[in-house]
């Protein structure tokens, strides 16, 4: 019985962490900018393109 609920304990406590205890947050370059280097202009020839993605109709629902 005890070693069932030791177990039991031990699966509980484990369940909130789940298996982000063992990811590794990737290192991004927003990480390194302070504010202040956001007050200077971008050098010149330095772009940045957005791309967008839509549709010209909405989704079929399927009706009961």
């Amino acid at each position: 019985m005890f070693r069932l609920a030791a177990l039991l304990l031990a699966a509980l406590a484990a369940v909130p962490a789940g298996c982000a205890s063992f990811a590794a947050q990737p290192d991004t370059p927003a990480r390194h900018v302070h504010f202040h280097e956001l007050n200077y202009p971008a050098p010149p020839g330095e772009r940045f393109y957005l791309l967008v993605f839509g549709a010209q109709t909405t989704p079929k629902i399927p009706r009961f």
